[in-house]
């Protein structure tokens, strides 16, 4: 008689979403006054199943880690993060791997930073998700019911150059998929931009396209 094995039980993972609600808005008044409706910003990250509802604290801040050391494992229970501001034709990018390879040059202003607190019983968590690279900034800040408060700055001038600040929100979705593919997270960004860009799209059509209205 020959045993046959069962296969091991499948992991799973949450996807939180962010999607914006609304138009980035202009915070100060200047030469631009009004909100720029070409600044959108998408993004997401993942979560094993195993740690969503319970108490956990993941960050990790690339100006922390030690410089020449190599590139910082992602802390246990984060499978991916990934968030992207589009600005009149260019991307700020924060993907994971920007978060975790130490800052070669600490004064640069290059700056990546997240925090993520869970707590028992909450299936959102708190805290922010910073990403500068210099020239642009943007900084997220999660609430515990999934709302989503955002700034963005940018030394390129326009609505939100560096005269003040643009702000947005939006909400946090969780999405809840089984046996996720393991997420490497490799320096270079050019496969990480070509994901903003898709997510971009998405939530362009779903946010800015209107149905047109019954005569």
């Amino acid at each position: 008689m020959s045993a046959t094995l069962a296969p091991p039980p499948a992991s799973a993972a949450i996807i939180f979403g962010f999607e914006q609600a609304g138009p980035t808005v202009a915070t100060h008044i200047g030469p631009h006054p009004g909100g720029p409706n070409d600044v959108l910003t998408v993004g997401q990250f993942i979560l094993e199943d195993r740690i969503v509802g319970g108490g956990y604290r993941l960050s990790a801040d690339n100006n922390r880690h030690p410089v020449g050391a190599p590139i910082a494992p992602a802390p246990p229970g984060l499978l991916d993060l990934f968030f992207a501001t589009f600005d009149r034709g260019s991307a700020l990018i924060g993907g994971l791997a920007q978060f975790l390879t130490p800052n070669a040059n600490p004064g640069n202003g290059q700056y990546y930073n997240f925090l993520l607190a869970g707590a028992a019983g909450s299936v959102f968590p708190t805290g922010s998700i910073t990403y500068n690279n210099s020239e642009s900034d943007a900084r997220l800040v999660l609430g515990a019911d999934g709302a989503v408060s955002g700034r963005y700055n940018t030394d390129r001038g326009g609505p939100c150059g560096w005269t003040g600040a643009c702000s947005f929100s939006g909400q946090l979705t969780a999405t809840r998929i089984p046996d996720p593919a393991p997420v490497v997270a490799v320096p270079e960004p050019a496969s990480l931009a070509l994901f903003g860009l898709g997510l971009a799209g998405l939530a362009a059509l779903r946010r800015w396209v209107r149905p047109a209205r019954a005569r």
